[in-house]
């Protein structure tokens, strides 16, 4: 490889040398000097003139092929495993900050979303090995895809949170590697996944070749006892070490599996981590490799252009098809068909690429950022660090250089292929009740059949023809390469849910028209997602769904699901489809409590169970499941908003009782089964269960009255936890300091404690407690008034300011709507021309009134603001002062009863001494306490101590928790009042003004001016 490279070099630079020896002869003989290297650059093109002028085009061509080729040889790859999303943007804001202010040196970024696809300073580029894979390889996939001689390694993520675990002496325990993102423990989830399949009725080959394994996994114990055994051998002393082994786990392996992956593209004649920096590149790459045909330009050879892109493109699609099929034969070159197919849908997708929306990612300080984010070209704006930002600009200038035709040829052709499909097979030979067209996508065509086999779909009195037809246009290696990929597509591949699947699903259902290139733009952010459809994708698990936070729709049915989990934080959620699935049990519901509806059909849960949290549901849908037991629908009479049940298609559906049973048991029914129940049907139901359902109501009537008690109070003590003076309304406070302290309850056992002393102790320190409950409650509502005063305030001043943005961009519309209707009816340029100069000039006008307004705001909002700080602090300082003085009070009666306690104690150790004590008079515990003075004196000192412990603790937290609060709130206000708001309007105003102005170019296409 080294002798090749150094082939090329001298090839480019003799033939440089030459060149430029023509070149100073005829310059520097003409005018007596020397011509020098230029750096320029050309366009590719090639002649046969020798004239000087060409002599000077091959020179520039020549210098920029030899810097193309000092790039390429010196450019050192470095690379991870899902590095772009995670590991880059985790150390971004140190590597930023180092590279442009240390070393002053500007990296070349390329990022998709939030992530990097290609990070490069230098001769050091980042790469991310995913960005070569299918969405749905995990790093566990992706070596076992290519046979890696090791595999991954066990950490504990989340037992792993301080660095002085690092010098821990022994292995943590088998339950901290518990994980609680996957809700398994990973030392185990292997041995759960066979055991789930067999389980499930799968033979054990079958088991182990869906999870692509060699052999039966280890069980979680074995596995700990294996990281003990490394432990050992290994002679780890620390933690360090361990983590030091599981950091080369993870290296050696994908190190492996990457030397057969770019060996794999090697063979092709392809550099995959030096030509291209994601799949899409490589598929390009290929693509031009398999085909002869010359796309450009057109001429008389051409005409045919048609036939010469189907030949070449039918045979390159197959290619990918083929070596899908066919991929690990050989050991060496087992390739991810996820990813072969990734490979063979980009021989399209690359060439029709809207590189539109490609922008160019700067990092900025703060005067360039502010001059950037003021722009045309502005689109999107994230902080870095300090004085640091990541701005994203749109392109001014946007170049395709590839073929686009074949990109649309291809799309069209599948298309045809599939309408073809479906019009000469499914509508000429098949029963037109036994199937029916679902959904037509780009590369897919999703149909219905009522039958088990496709064959039995076809009408009888075609199959004849049918048959022929088949046995004459199949050859025999058509049939072969067909029986090779029936079997490739048996099984089905488990998918991810992961970026990849998320951006494709939201870019396909989201916004279109004008808002979907707005959105294109500005990015789709997933927390602004409202719907999210993931039906019809093969998903086995629920995961990477926790940035959804304001999701309201979301259909995950016609998957593979065995399992509902991974839906916490989707806690607005009002409509969710689980249909068709695999799931056994009903769980991981409980944050969904503004769930309105859910669908569970088809799948194979056998009891109606967990769904307390849904107090709002309405609609519940279980039909086709495994429910026998009808006991089970009373389940369902705490859920008051229910009105719509689909339980058919279960089994306890075939007894005579379900339906009257169902309608008197769930009385606030609308529809059964998608029908609506009729009033006699009501009526009959009631009679017939009436004794039964007397005694459950009045069982729920008292179950009722309890739960309404416990909410009750339940909110009432969220009301005094918002006030920090929970608890101290009665005499919690003052049992908590006897809860743990033993020698204080041995001491309330002296004569004339229980009867006298602690009474009126305990009655004394409950008053001073109550007035800090109330005091609490009362300055609570105070601030609450401040906070909700200030809130009033600045949306009345936004609103204000909106009233006035509204006023200008209303006399711009009506201004605008004047000038489209001057120039449709004038085709005279010049009047044109004047007129869009004119209406240039007035945008900008507009987007000055609309700039100054905002600044006005910034400059309103920002003295409201400090004056909310002020009264903010104000009323806290004050609120802790009184409190402060009250808990001074508390420990002061604290001394005052200890003084006492002391006193009475040694009073009776003297007694005691003196045998004037009756031996019934003192407890056992007291009289091991009463030896000597000594120890008396240290009982009451550690009871005392343990009090004043307890309030001075109950003090801290009020302290800490108020200024926790006060902090927030301000943060929160200055984060989203001043900063965010501001940012957002001034991408809003130059957003506006930009869709103006294409307005106005377009209103000139439309017109032919």
């Amino acid at each position: 490889m080294k002798a090749k490279f150094s082939q090329v070099e001298s090839a480019i630079n003799s033939k440089l040398s030459s060149i430029m020896e023509k070149l100073n002869q005829r310059i520097g003989g003409s005018i007596g000097k020397k011509f020098e290297y230029e750096d320029e650059c050309v366009e590719d093109e090639e002649e046969k003139d020798v004239s000087t002028q060409f002599l000077q085009i091959q020179k520039n061509q020549y210098l920029d092929l030899r810097n193309h080729f000092d790039r390429y040889i010196n450019t050192l790859p470095v690379f991870g495993f899902n590095s772009g999303k995670y590991d880059l943007n985790l150390i971004k804001t140190y590597l930023l900050t180092y590279l442009i202010n240390t070393k002053e040196a500007e990296p070349t970024v390329i990022k998709k979303a939030n992530s990097f696809v290609s990070f490069k300073f230098g001769d050091v580029q980042f790469l991310d090995i995913m960005n070569f894979l299918g969405g749905a390889t995990s790093l566990d996939s992706f070596l076992k895809a290519y046979k890696a001689s090791e595999t991954k390694g066990y950490f504990p993520y989340e037992w792993f949170d301080n660095p002085e675990k690092l010098e821990y002496t022994s292995l943590p325990p088998y339950e901290d590697f518990f994980s609680k993102l996957r809700n398994n423990n990973p030392l185990n989830k292997e041995y759960c996944d066979y055991k789930r399949l067999v389980d499930s009725g799968i033979t054990e080959t079958d088991a182990l070749k869906k999870l692509r394994l060699k052999s039966i996994p280890m069980t979680g114990r074995q596995n700990y006892q294996y990281l003990q055994k490394i432990w050992i051998d290994e002679k780890m002393q620390t933690f360090r070490d361990f983590l030091r082994w599981y950091n080369n786990k993870d290296v050696v392996p994908t190190l492996d599996a990457m030397q057969k992956m770019i060996k794999f593209y090697h063979d092709k004649d392809i550099d995959m981590l030096k030509l291209g920096c994601t799949l899409p590149n490589l598929a390009n790459i290929c693509l031009h490799k398999s085909t002869s045909t010359n796309f450009y330009p057109f001429c008389e050879s051409d005409k045919d252009l048609l036939e010469k892109i189907r030949a070449d493109m039918t045979r390159w699609t197959f290619h990918c098809l083929y070596t899908e099929s066919c991929c690990g034969k050989d050991n060496n070159q087992k390739f991810s068909k996820q990813t072969m197919k990734l490979l063979g849908n980009s021989s399209y997708g690359y060439q029709i690429m809207d590189r539109s929306r490609h922008t160019e990612t700067l990092y900025l300080g703060d005067e360039k950022t502010h001059k950037a984010i003021n722009g045309k070209m502005f689109k999107k704006l994230n902080t870095v660090a300090q004085d640091l930002y990541e701005v994203e600009l749109l392109k001014a200038k946007v170049e395709h250089r590839e073929p686009i035709i074949v990109g649309f040829f291809i799309l069209q052709y599948a298309k045809l292929r599939m309408l073809e499909l479906y019009y000469n097979f499914f509508d000429k030979f098949c029963d037109v009740n036994k199937f029916e067209e679902l959904e037509m996508d780009t590369d897919s065509l999703y149909i219905a059949l009522a039958e088990q086999d496709l064959y039995d779909c076809i009408l009888p009195e075609k199959r004849k023809e049918w048959n022929e037809m088949r046995a004459n246009d199949c050859t025999d290696k058509f049939k072969a390469d067909a029986r090779i990929m029936s079997r490739v597509y048996d099984t089905i591949e488990p998918a991810v849910i992961d970026d990849s699947m998320l951006m494709t699903a939201i870019k396909e259902q989201g916004p279109k028209n004008q808002a979907g290139k707005i959105a294109d733009q500005e990015g789709i952010e997933y927390k602004d997602v409202l719907a999210l459809r993931l039906d019809f994708r093969n998903i086995l698990q629920i995961e990477n769904l926790w940035s959804f936070t304001n999701l309201v729709r979301l259909a995950l049915d016609n998957n593979i699901i065995e399992k509902i989990d991974g839906l916490d934080s989707l806690v607005n959620l009002v409509w969710l489809d689980l249909s068709f699935n695999n799931i056994e049990k009903i769980e991981g519901l409980g944050n969904l409590k503004k769930l309105h509806d859910l669908t569970l059909c088809s799948n194979r849960l056998k009891q109606i169970e967990n769904l307390d949290a849904l107090k709002e549901l309405q609609v519940l849908s279980l039909g086709c499941n495994f429910l026998s037991d009808l006991n089970d629908l009373k389940y369902l009479r705490r859920f008051k908003n229910l009105q719509s049940v689909n339980l058919s298609q279960n089994p306890f559906c075939q007894n005579e009782e379900y339906k009257a049973f169902t309608i008197a048991y769930l009385p606030n029914l609308v529809y059964l089964d998608f029908r609506m129940i009729d009033p006699e049907s009501r009526a009959a139901a009631k009679e017939k269960y009436y004794v039964d359902l007397g005694q459950l109501e009045e069982e729920e009537v008292v179950i009722q009255r309890k739960e309404s008690e416990e909410l009750k109070r339940a909110d009432e003590v969220e009301l005094h936890k918002a006030a920090y003076v929970e608890n101290l309304d009665g005499d919690a406070l003052f049992q908590e300091m006897y809860d743990e302290d033993s020698d204080g309850k041995k001491l309330s056992k002296l004569p004339n404690m229980e009867e006298e002393i602690l009474p009126v102790f305990r009655e004394k320190f409950s008053e001073v407690c109550l007035k800090v409950f109330e005091f609490g409650m009362d300055q609570s509502e105070i601030r609450n008034g401040e906070v909700d005063t200030f809130f009033t305030c600045v949306e009345e001043a936004k609103a204000a300011n909106r009233a006035k943005s509204a006023e200008a961009v209303e006399q711009f519309t009506t201004y605008k709507l004047d000038v489209f209707a001057k120039v449709s009816s004038t085709k005279e340029q010049v009047y044109v021309d004047n007129l869009r100069t004119k209406f240039n000039e007035e945008i900008q006008n507009l987007w000055d009134t609309l700039m100054t307004l905002e600044l006005q705001l910034v400059d309103q909002l920002e003295d409201t603001i400090k004056e909310f700080e002020r009264n903010l602090a104000d009323l806290v300082s004050g609120f802790l002062e009184k409190i402060q003085a009250r808990f001074v009070q508390l420990r002061e009666l604290e001394n005052a009863h200890s003084e006492k306690l002391l006193e009475l104690s040694i009073n009776m150790l003297e007694k005691i001494l003196k045998s004037e004590v009756d031996a019934d008079q003192i407890t056992d515990d007291l009289r091991e306490l009463f030896v000597d003075k000594d120890s008396v004196t240290n009982a009451v000192s550690a009871s005392h101590d343990r009090h004043l412990y307890v309030i001075d603790a109950r003090e801290d937290k009020i302290v800490s928790r108020i200024n926790s609060w006060m902090t927030e709130l301000i943060d929160q206000v200055h984060a989203k009042e001043e900063i965010e708001r501001n940012r957002n309007r001034v991408v809003e105003i130059n957003h506006l003004c930009d869709n103006l102005r294409e307005e106005m170019d377009n209103n000139l296409d439309i017109g032919g001016v």
